[in-house]
């Protein structure tokens, strides 16, 4: 992760969109990983407030959640891409989006979340995570992250974690 973390920061002095900064990254990923195996996944995501636009790109990660808190609606910010640090050939594609309205929340997570477990092995699920979502959709987005960590390990209980817990919460002003 360190690794993949310093080729964003250098690949962003010269930033030409998504797709550009993940074709660049997942280069040098590959070849410093080509003796190990490593991988790792990412969702990338740029936000223009001047536009109102999201533009993204998939690399192996759950797709992002956008809540309309308007139409009580959830969008996935979907689109295909490979993990990166596999196939140095591979060309990432950059999906996007116009518009959001200010209360809007996007939430980027691991799938540690969904399918955490309790002690009855029922799973979180999707179903759990966007009712958090639309219950505190007008808390700030720190809270809304709170909720959900919270939420998630109340319901796991005693069960061991199997999977990492990892989110990022925005709220479009």
């Amino acid at each position: 992760m360190t690794t993949v973390r310093a080729f964003l920061r250098f690949g962003i002095s010269s930033y030409g969109g998504p797709a550009k900064l993940l074709n660049d990254v997942n280069t040098y990923v590959t070849r410093d990983s080509s003796q190990t195996g490593s991988f790792m996944s990412m969702f990338f995501l740029d936000i223009d407030p001047k536009s109102q636009s999201l533009k993204w790109v998939r690399a192996g990660h759950d797709a992002a959640l956008l809540y309309d808190r308007t139409a009580n609606r959830f969008t996935e910010l979907n689109g295909k891409g490979m993990v990166l640090g596999v196939d140095d050939a591979y060309r990432y594609e950059e999906f996007s989006r116009q518009g959001w309205k200010a209360g809007d929340v996007i939430l980027i997570g691991t799938d540690g979340i969904h399918e955490t477990r309790n002690e009855d092995d029922q799973m979180f699920g999707q179903q759990r995570l966007q009712e958090i979502i639309q219950q505190y959709a007008a808390a700030a987005a720190k809270d809304i992250n709170r909720h959900i960590i919270d939420t998630v390990q109340d319901f796991r209980g005693k069960a061991s974690q199997e999977d990492d817990v990892t989110l990022v919460v925005i709220k479009m002003l």
